[in-house]
């Protein structure tokens, strides 16, 4: 690299053993949103790659013998997260952080959004401790990044250009991978939670309907081992936590219809009960601003494929939410009042189904208030094919982006948020996907899960203690047993993999 200055956008600066590290955005792509589609003010880019420099002169080659090795295993560390995904994504002209609406609600127009670093929405501010340094001194030169999905496409319906998108920030709260991070924190911070904009943009109006996704709200823990299925265990005192993570989202959101697809029955039973006993307790009257909707996908799918029976018991609470439409003549003419709140077990397959079926609901209402199209009930936006076709692409891309943030690979499933059915390649994808997933969560993600803490912050380099890494190599003898007890569990996945396949990968 040349050292000319020049970079697309500051990340931050993180303090390693030999001093303060200089993060920053190498390249980056200019991609199209809803909002960048309404006002040419603004702009918004996929950071490409990073780069993680020393501040000083010399930085890492200043140390030796175990505090050189480990400063160089903190670099890889960062830059393996940083560039190992390409789903961070910033703009110097808007507050990626902040829903649109809470945007809106505050500059009035699309023209007059800003960004600012000292209100950005810490638990979707992913730079933010990087950016501890710079504020408030220097907080012009902090721009906040996210971490999720963004992807839009101009259709046209009725003879109306439109542009339809995505935009998903994953929270940085109770961040890590699969096997790593589960249930909630004693703050109510919830695993793999996440806010997902689906928003429409034509010449006069623009319109975000909000659903969130996050992990069974209790405590609960499921520790990766050599087993396919690890065991599920639950904290049966979550009652506090539980509240807590409830009310934070009634004082977010307003009303908040929780759609639990988990299965009820075998392993995952216990999560649905404790789920279903704590939204009880919470949910004394008819009135309440939480709902329970709990709907064992695996049970249902193949005499209920569109998820029916789950729509019919939260679209009157949908109804009466509504959603967030904005108009360049008029301003804010209505405000989205409540939620869907999303989640199987890992957030990531069945939910990413649940997602889409009420997003497909909730775009033809949409469209039906703005004249555009005509007609009820759930499919109302199949009548315009090239609409259907974008609206399934995106989001099972958005699927695919997330499961590779928390589990590693592409969604499963993906084949139905796709073409609308289960297939038989479908279903070897899922197979495939599996076994890498079991390989990467039961040996990879102890690294990834060291490179987020790094990042956010979770853990700070003291150059006094004694190295965390532990003996510097393995010997021959632990890599052979490692080897041959992988070789020994990839046989045992797939014996139990061919006795599910033909119903489903059960995620």
């Amino acid at each position: 690299m040349k050292r000319t200055g020049e970079f697309k956008a500051l990340f931050g600066i993180i303090d390693l053993v030999s001093g303060p590290y200089l993060i920053f955005v190498e390249e980056a792509e200019e991609i199209q949103t809803p909002i960048t589609a309404m006002s040419k003010k603004h702009h918004v880019y996929r950071a490409g790659s990073f780069k993680v420099i020393p501040v000083t002169q010399g930085g890492m080659e200043t140390l030796g013998g175990i505090e050189h090795d480990d400063e160089k295993r903190y670099v890889q560390l960062l830059e393996q997260t940083l560039n190992g995904d390409n789903q961070f994504y910033y703009s110097p002209t808007m507050d990626l952080t902040q829903r649109t609406q809470a945007l809106l609600e505050t500059y009035k127009t699309m023209d007059a959004i800003d960004v600012n670093a000292e209100t950005a929405e810490r638990m979707f501010f992913w730079n933010h401790f990087a950016s501890t340094s710079l504020m408030p001194t220097l907080s012009e030169w902090v721009v906040p990044f996210i971490r999720g999905f963004m992807d839009s496409a101009e259709v046209t319906v009725k003879g109306t250009k439109m542009t339809f998108g995505l935009l998903t920030r994953l929270s940085c709260a109770r961040v890590g991978t699969r096997f790593n991070t589960r249930g909630i924190d004693k703050k109510g911070n919830a695993a793999n939670y996440a806010e997902t904009e689906q928003m429409i943009a034509t010449p006069t109006d623009f319109i975000s309907f909000l659903q969130v996704r996050g992990s069974v709200p209790v405590f609960w823990t499921q520790k990766a081992t050599l087993k396919y299925e690890p065991t599920i265990i639950v904290n049966p005192n979550s009652n506090r936590g539980f509240n807590t993570h409830i009310n934070w989202m009634v004082e977010r959101y307003g009303t908040v219809s929780c759609t639990s697809l988990i299965n009820q029955k075998g392993g995952e039973k216990k999560l649905h009960v404790a789920f279903d006993e704590n939204s009880r307790a919470y949910a004394k009257t008819p009135d309440s601003p939480l709902l329970f909707v709990g709907y064992d996908y695996h049970k249902e799918y193949k005499k209920d494929p569109h998820l029916t029976k789950m729509l019919d018991q939260i679209r009157g609470r949908m109804k009466t939410a509504e959603y967030f439409l904005y108009s360049t003549t008029e301003g804010i003419k209505k405000r989205q009042k409540g939620v869907v709140r999303s989640n199987c077990k890992d957030c990531l397959d069945r939910t990413n189904v649940g997602k889409s079926v009420v997003g497909k609901l909730a775009l033809g209402w949409q469209l039906v208030d703005l004249g555009l199209l005509s007609g009820q009930g759930d499919a109302i936006i199949e009548s315009e094919p090239a609409l259907f076709s974008t609206f399934r692409y995106i989001w099972a891309d958005n699927g695919d982006a997330m499961s590779r943030l928390y589990a590693g690979t592409s969604a499963l499933k993906r084949d139905y948020t796709r073409t609308g059915k289960r297939t038989l390649l479908g279903r070897w994808d899922d197979l495939c996907s599996s076994l890498k997933r079991y390989y990467l969560n039961n040996f990879e993600d102890g690294h990834k899960q060291d490179g987020l803490a790094l990042l956010l912050g979770k853990y700070q380099v003291d150059p006094s203690a004694e190295s965390p890494f532990g003996e510097r190599r393995q010997s021959r003898v632990v890599y052979h047993l490692m080897i041959s007890v992988l070789t020994t569990s990839i046989f045992f996945v797939m014996g139990n993999l061919g006795r599910t396949v033909g119903g489903g990968m059960r995620k």
